[in-house]
């Protein structure tokens, strides 16, 4: 499985990317990240979830997730994060910070 992470907007408008490969990953990363994606249903997720009102210096995320034969991309507002998603995308930020 390989997982590419972008954060971007916020009041700074800086933007955060992380990419990853499983096999780069330890066992227990490996693990956690993968129950991270089946816990979200990444796979039954919408491509794109917006806010249904506009908010300024919010984050939009994007995660695309490879795996096998499935590949899935997900655009997403800050202000609109399904709550099976927030695990994910919090362990992708901590990711990216570490790296």
């Amino acid at each position: 499985m390989q997982v590419h992470f972008e954060r971007s907007g916020g009041f700074a408008g800086l933007t955060q990317k992380y990419s990853v490969s499983e096999d780069n990953l330890p066992e227990e990363d490996r693990q956690k990240l993968s129950d991270l994606v089946a816990g979200a249903r990444f796979f039954d997720q919408p491509p794109v979830i917006r806010r249904k009102t506009a908010s300024a210096d919010q984050f939009q995320y994007k995660i695309a997730v490879n795996s096998g034969d499935r590949a899935h991309e997900v655009q997403v507002d800050e202000g609109a994060v399904p709550d099976e998603l927030k695990p994910l995308i919090g362990w992708l930020q901590t990711a990216a910070r570490k790296r």
